[in-house]
């Protein structure tokens, strides 16, 4: 990671094992918080996001650190690898600031606090030793799987294509169940990013 409280989202894909793109549709999903770091916020205009934090004073508000981005910046990342961003959440969630001007955000610009990065757990449990051509194929198996449990039934669809979301949220709770194996990387992101990557690979992501 980095001393300076947070980790670029491409190096944090390295580090996972898996695309840029992976983590920006885990992040649209709700399931990773991405952030900027940001300088200067006291010259800027905030509001509280609720009536009940408005004991909080000015004067609390830091001028740098890590700020959080709304979903819908994520979403506007995954279709354009660009965002406009407006405003910018504070990590304790009482605050929000609005950027004047505006900011244009590429996706070199995002970040993810550390301890946001180290509780996400993404990619597949694969050892080094395993070649990109075997990697390949276990993903495109993996996807072929999924082709099959979406032909089974329609719920686990989006349009005509396997829901990776769908998926992944009902084997969860069927690894859950199982006891004294190994689970090891298994969790339900885990389970989405491999058939992305996956269904990616076959060509009909």
């Amino acid at each position: 990671m980095t001393k300076k409280g947070f980790v670029r989202l491409e190096e944090l894909a390295k580090t996972c094992k898996c695309l840029t793109d992976d983590l920006l549709h885990e992040a649209a999903s709700g399931n990773l918080k991405l952030s900027i770091p940001f300088f200067g916020a006291e010259q800027q205009n905030f509001h509280f996001l609720a009536p009940t934090h408005n004991s909080v004073a000015s004067a609390d508000l830091p001028d740098s650190g890590v700020f959080d981005l709304h979903l819908e910046d994520a979403r506007a990342l995954i279709e354009s690898k660009s965002a406009v961003v407006e405003d910018i959440f504070s990590p304790c969630g009482k605050w929000i600031l609005t950027l004047t001007p505006s900011r244009l955000l590429h996706i070199s610009d995002v970040v993810v606090r550390i301890a946001e990065a180290q509780s996400f757990e993404v990619g597949l449990d694969l050892t080094p030793s395993v070649t990109d051509t075997e990697r390949s194929r276990l993903l495109r198996q993996i996807a072929g799987m999924a082709l099959l449990i979406a032909a089974e039934n329609k719920v686990y669809k989006v349009g005509e294509k396997p829901s990776a979301d769908a998926i992944a949220d009902a084997v969860a709770p069927l690894f859950d169940a199982l006891k004294n194996a190994n689970l090891k990387g298994l969790g339900d992101t885990n389970i989405r990013t491999a058939i992305r990557r996956g269904l990616k690979l076959l060509g009909v992501a």
